[in-house]
């Protein structure tokens, strides 16, 4: 089968061909008229990877699960007036008198309807956030808690904090077209945690994993520099556990995701 990938950004809407592991190059659609032809494929999947995404942790009353999933709901609608895209995962059980959710909002859905409504009529099977979906990329990480990074080429740097294998937060830094230096992860990384402590979701004394996902030539590049404790994740290694033939020139992540 014949898959269409769309890729939205900060700056636009990319689309490429997936079929039996080959994937074609990401190309800039110019308007929505040039995403209306696409609806001749077989399939199409749309990934979302903006900066206007937020994320939160919220306590609930042990409530059977429509009604959790509704409450949650409606404390996002009160932070971002009813974004349509939202999603609601129960966590686990932290005592007898509430359950931990994870929320997430694609809290600009200007910058998403548009296209779909170009796409009423295609064969659109699913919407997905480039930070929820990465969440396989660390199943194999040892310890409760993760930090991974991961560069998306027409994104940017995202940095996505699991703790026990569940998404908590992400967010993403502009960072386009060229990879991050070693001084700029180091940074970001760091950054990031610190706002982890400050909104309670990680123990001043925990340090979580740092997972790093690149290829071979820039993990030899920022061993050189940086003497940053980080857990690599071979993207060529990872390419071929999902099937992926194309090879990658770089350490972009969005084939995987």
């Amino acid at each position: 089968m014949k898959t269409t990938l769309l890729t939205l950004t900060d700056d636009g809407l990319r689309a490429c061909v997936w079929r039996r592991g080959a994937m074609t190059p990401l190309q800039l659609l110019p308007d929505a008229a040039a995403l209306a032809r696409l609806t001749a494929v077989e399939k199409i999947l749309l990934l979302v990877d903006v900066t206007e995404e937020d994320f939160r942790v919220e306590a609930v009353p042990p409530l059977p699960k429509a009604e959790q999933i509704a409450l949650a709901h409606r404390r996002l609608t009160t932070l971002h007036g009813g974004t349509p895209f939202r999603r609601t995962v129960r966590l686990h059980r932290r005592d007898r008198r509430e359950d931990v959710m994870s929320c997430s909002a694609l809290t600009r859905p200007e910058q998403i309807t548009p296209w779909l409504d170009a796409l009423r009529h295609a064969p659109l099977a699913g919407i997905h956030s480039a930070a929820t979906v990465s969440a396989a990329l660390i199943r194999r990480i040892a310890g409760d808690h993760a930090l991974l990074l991961s560069w998306e080429k027409h994104a940017g740097l995202r940095l996505s904090f699991f703790a026990h294998k569940h998404l908590h937060f992400s967010r993403l830094v502009p960072c386009r077209t060229i990879f991050p230096s070693a001084e700029t992860l180091a940074e970001e990384a760091k950054r990031t945690r610190q706002y982890l402590i400050d909104t309670g979701l990680l123990a001043a004394e925990r340090t979580p994993a740092l997972c790093l996902l690149c290829n071979a030539a820039h993990r030899a590049e920022i061993e050189t520099h940086d003497d940053t404790p980080y857990v690599f994740l071979d993207l060529d290694e990872h390419a071929r556990r999902a099937g992926l033939k194309t090879r990658s020139t770089d350490s972009d992540a969005t084939p995987l995701l």
